[in-house]
């Protein structure tokens, strides 16, 4: 049975501050090396703050929101919440067959977005919603990860699902909104989530 988006909502926010707590007591008990978790790694690294995690969780809820605006409404439907600036929709490539699409645009479905707010940019994937993200994360076969050498092996499909194809790369749309946003030198700050497969993607 499929849960209302605001079920899933309540239910990710409750688990997610489950796992953050979690995460929390592990680092306190000494399960890390240099008890970072809650402290920070050292002078000058950043602190674990919980605020953001629980914001940057919540985008990630958004990006599920999104596919169903556009399933529903269309591509112009899509929306962030206020304050967010929505900047860039990343479309994935699904056959419609087996997978739902946008309303208006046969053949794509929102994958993940780029927001932006105060000094702030924000890239958020989604999880697995349809048959195509299914087939995607059991396609576990590792291979040589294609963007950053050196870096040893990564999953076929996660890998796949991150390149997109010729009619929508994944990749180099979300490097070049980055690059585009970068340089006008407003920001200081660039987050990346995801949930599930949007976490692996991330």
């Amino acid at each position: 049975m499929i849960r209302s988006l605001k079920s899933q909502y309540y239910l990710m926010k409750y688990l997610g501050v489950v796992l953050l707590f979690g995460f929390i007591s592990l680092g306190a008990s000494g399960g890390c090396s240099n008890n970072s978790w809650n402290k920070g790694g050292g002078p000058g690294e950043p602190q674990f703050d919980l605020e953001l995690a629980i914001e940057l969780m919540e985008l990630s809820l958004v990006a599920y929101e999104q596919r169903l605006q556009c399933i529903k409404e269309g591509k112009n439907a899509i929306t962030v919440p206020s304050p967010y600036k929505l900047e860039e929709v990343i479309f994935q490539a699904v056959t419609p067959i087996i997978n739902r699409s946008c309303k208006d645009g046969l053949g794509v479905i929102p994958l993940a977005f780029i927001a932006t707010k105060d000094d702030s940019i924000y890239v958020s994937f989604r999880g697995s919603a349809d048959l195509s993200d299914v087939i995607t994360d059991i396609k576990a076969i590792q291979e040589t990860y294609n963007f950053v050498s050196t870096t040893g092996k990564v999953s076929v499909g996660f890998q796949t699902a991150y390149t997109g194809n010729d009619t929508n790369p994944i990749e180099s749309t979300i490097l070049s909104k980055l690059d585009e946003l970068t340089m006008s030198g407003n920001f200081k700050n660039l987050y990346i989530t995801g949930h599930s497969l949007g976490a692996a993607l991330a």
